[in-house]
């Protein structure tokens, strides 16, 4: 199982599952529903490998902001981004290296 602690994992369901569970960006302020859909139709189609390559290209890019000192609210959206993949590493029980 992808290695989350358990604070992060229930603050990502409280963050992005409505209460009968389902995965909206109402319940997430910072995503669109582009980039919602976009994650649950890779997964779909790629399985887990799909988000773990997305994850490092979001990671990689935030790390060039926060080395840059750069754009705040750009850094912000991409945590959100991050938060959500793991969110769905978590939910379909992705491993590293699937």
């Amino acid at each position: 199982m992808y290695n989350r602690n358990q604070a992060l994992a229930s603050y990502m369901v409280g963050a992005f599952a409505n209460a009968n569970g389902s995965l909206t960006s109402s319940n997430a302020p910072q995503l669109t529903d582009t980039f919602i859909n976009n994650m649950n139709e890779g997964y779909k189609r790629f399985g887990c490998r799909f988000l773990y390559n997305r994850r490092a290209v979001v990671q990689n890019t935030l790390n060039g902001l926060i080395q840059n000192n750069s754009n705040p609210l750009w850094q912000q959206r991409l945590q959100s981004k991050l938060a959500y993949i793991d969110y769905l590493l978590n939910a379909y029980r992705c491993e590293e290296g699937e």
